[in-house]
C-alpha cells in the first residue's frame, strides 16, 4: 500500500473513531465530522463516471434508520418536549450518518478486512499512546484538558486521551483490540501485533473498565482460537506470549515507581477496575434501575421523546442503561424492533462469510448487546461501526 494513501486512511479513522470536541472549533465542525464530508466528497467524486451498485440490505439498513429518526423527531413534537430535555435526536442522527451511510461509504476504501483492522490497529495504538503520556505527565494531562470541551469535573480522578474518557472511552480503545484480535487469529500471527494488543489493553484498563472487561472477554477468545488451532508452528509462536506478558509486568513494575507517577489516581484506577470482584454495588445499582423503571403503559408501548427525566404525563425515568433509555424514547416496541433490525442486519452481512469469522462477529455482536445493559454504547458508535465494517470487508 502507498505509504502516503496508507497514512490518509489511518488519519480518517482516526477521527472518526474518536469523539473529539476541540475547544477552538464550533461544536458542529469537530474532526469526525470534517473527515465525514471528505469521505462523501471523496465518494462522490470517485463515481461521477463510475456508477456504484447499493444492496437491498443496505437500503433497508439505511431507510429504517431514517425513519427511526423521523419517528424520534415527531415524538418530541407530539409531547412538546421542552428545549434541553434530553433526547435520543442527535444520537439517533449521528447512528443515521456513522453507523447506516458512512459503512455503505467507506468499506469502498479498503481492500480487505485485514486492511482496515491494520488501520484501526494503528489508529488506536496513537491513542494508546496520548492516554499513557497523559497518565505519566500532567503535562500532558493539562494540554488534553485546555483544548477539548467536555465536562472535566466528571473525570478528575479518571485517565483521559484525546477524544476518550470514562466507559465510552474504554469501548472505543476496546474497538482497536477486536480488530487486533481478528488480525490474530485470522491473519499472520506477528508479535508486532500482540505488543499491540497488550498496549491497547493497558490504555483501556487505565481509561475504563467496561471496555476493559469486553477486551479481556476478546482476549480470551482470541486464546481458545489458538489453543485450538492444530498448526504447530502457530501454537509455538503463541506460546512465547507468556515472556512477553513477563517483560511488561518488569516495565509496569519499573514505571510505578517512578517519582512522576501520580500514585493516587494509580490506586483509584485499580480500584475501580477490579471492584466487581471484591463488592457488586454497580451490578446493584443497574438491577435497581431496571427496578425503577415505569411500568408499560399506552405512552411506553409509543415513546415518551425522552430518554432521560420526566415525560410530559409525568412518567419518571433516570438510567444510563442503553436498553432503558431507548425503551424511554422510542417505546416498548419501535426499541425491541429496532435492536432486532440492528442484529438481523448484522446477520444479513456475515451470512457468506467463512464460519470461523462469523463466530467471531456473532460473539463480538452478543458482548456489545451484554454492554448495552450499562450505557448506550450502540450509540456511541465505534464499536458498532468496526463490527458493521468487518462483517462487510470480511466478504471481500
Amino acid at each position: 500500500m502507498n505509504r502516503f494513501k496508507y497514512a490518509i486512511k489511518i488519519s480518517l479513522v482516526y477521527f472518526i473513531f474518536f469523539s473529539i470536541h476541540i475547544v477552538t472549533l464550533p461544536s458542529y465542525l469537530t474532526p469526525r465530522i470534517i473527515c465525514l464530508i471528505l469521505i462523501v466528497l471523496s465518494f462522490i467524486v470517485k463515481h461521477l463516471t463510475k456508477p456504484f451498485s447499493i444492496l437491498k440490505s443496505d437500503v433497508n439498513w439505511i431507510g429504517f434508520n431514517l425513519f427511526q429518526l423521523i419517528y424520534t423527531g415527531l415524538l418530541v413534537i407530539l409531547f412538546s418536549v421542552p428545549l434541553g430535555s434530553t433526547t435520543d435526536l442527535n444520537p439517533t442522527f449521528n447512528f443515521l450518518i456513522s453507523c447506516a451511510i458512512l459503512p455503505f461509504i467507506f468499506v469502498s476504501f479498503f481492500d480487505n478486512a485485514e486492511e482496515f483492522c491494520t488501520c484501526i490497529e494503528v489508529a488506536v495504538d496513537i491513542q494508546s499512546i496520548i492516554v499513557l503520556l497523559s497518565f505519566l505527565f500532567p503535562s500532558v494531562r493539562n494540554w488534553l484538558e485546555a483544548i477539548q470541551t467536555f465536562d472535566m469535573s466528571r473525570y478528575d480522578f479518571r485517565i483521559i486521551g484525546l477524544g476518550v474518557a470514562g466507559a465510552g472511552g474504554s469501548v472505543y480503545l476496546c474497538s482497536g483490540v477486536i480488530c487486533v484480535a481478528f488480525l490474530l487469529i485470522f491473519y499472520q500471527f506477528r508479535i508486532r501485533r500482540f505488543i499491540s494488543l497488550v498496549l491497547i489493553l493497558i490504555a483501556t484498563a487505565l481509561v475504563g473498565r467496561t471496555g476493559f472487561y469486553v477486551a479481556i472477554l476478546i482476549v480470551l477468545y482470541l486464546i481458545l482460537s489458538k489453543l485450538f488451532n492444530f498448526e504447530t508452528r502457530s501454537i509455538s509462536r503463541f506460546l512465547r506470549i507468556p515472556l512477553i506478558f513477563v517483560f511488561i509486568l518488569v516495565i509496569a513494575n519499573y514505571i510505578k515507581s517512578l517519582e512522576i507517577v501520580n500514585s493516587d489516581l494509580l490506586t483509584y484506577t485499580y480500584n475501580r477496575l477490579f471492584e466487581i470482584l471484591r463488592d457488586n454495588s454497580t451490578i446493584r445499582a443497574l438491577v435497581n434501575d431496571f427496578k425503577l423503571i415505569p411500568g408499560i403503559s399506552f405512552q411506553t408501548l409509543i415513546g415518551t421523546g425522552i430518554n432521560r427525566g420526566f415525560s410530559s404525563s409525568g412518567l419518571y425515568f433516570w438510567s444510563d442503561s442503553g436498553y432503558i433509555k431507548r425503551y424511554a424514547s422510542i417505546g416498548l416496541v419501535f426499541a425491541f424492533i429496532s435492536y432486532v433490525t440492528f442484529i438481523k442486519y448484522i446477520f444479513e452481512q456475515i451470512k457468506t462469510v467463512e464460519i470461523s469469522k462469523r463466530r467471531y462477529l456473532v460473539f463480538t455482536l452478543i458482548l456489545l448487546l451484554i454492554i448495552e445493559y450499562k450505557e448506550p454504547f450502540i450509540y456511541m458508535l465505534s464499536y458498532p461501526l468496526t463490527l458493521i465494517m468487518l462483517s462487510k470487508l470480511s466478504k471481500k
